[in-house]
């Protein structure tokens, strides 16, 4: 009965082991990734490039419904840690001509993210911030290899 307790058990952990996708190797497939920001209730329109552990967010969707129209777009580094998705060594990718007062630095894509959902197609990640809770939900729309 001892035996069949701590087969279970071993059996238990190992399946955890296998549900938990992201680790320190893991990476976003490469290509391109369609979906929207949001803050608050501001929601836009966000594309992001990812090329090995290197992204560029890109202009999208209608002037008036993109996050380049409020905000310069970024690029840089990124790493997937456990749940977390950090953006790092950012670079003006795409500037605005003037700087939007008030939130221009609180949009940039950088910092450590919470991951929500993250598979082969699909990642959703968040974080607080001063402004409000940022909301990435992106889909890979081209990938390439």
């Amino acid at each position: 009965m001892r035996i069949l307790l701590i087969i279970i058990f071993c059996i238990f952990l190992a399946s955890c082991k296998k549900n938990n996708p992201i680790n320190e190797d893991s990476f976003l497939n490469q290509g391109s990734y369609v979906g929207y920001f949001q803050c608050d209730t501001l929601v836009l329109w966000e594309s992001i490039s990812i090329t090995g552990d290197k992204f560029a967010e890109q202009p999208s969707g209608g002037l008036l419904e993109q996050k380049y129209f409020y905000v310069s777009l970024t690029k840089g580094n990124y790493k997937i840690i456990d749940s977390t998705i950090s953006f790092y060594n950012i670079q003006i990718a795409l500037p605005r001509g003037e700087m939007t007062a008030g939130y221009q630095n609180e949009f940039f894509l950088s910092g450590d993210y919470f991951i929500d959902n993250y598979s082969d197609s699909t990642v959703i990640f968040w974080k607080n911030s001063a402004i409000g809770k940022q909301l990435y939900n992106l889909k890979n729309y081209y990938s390439r290899k």
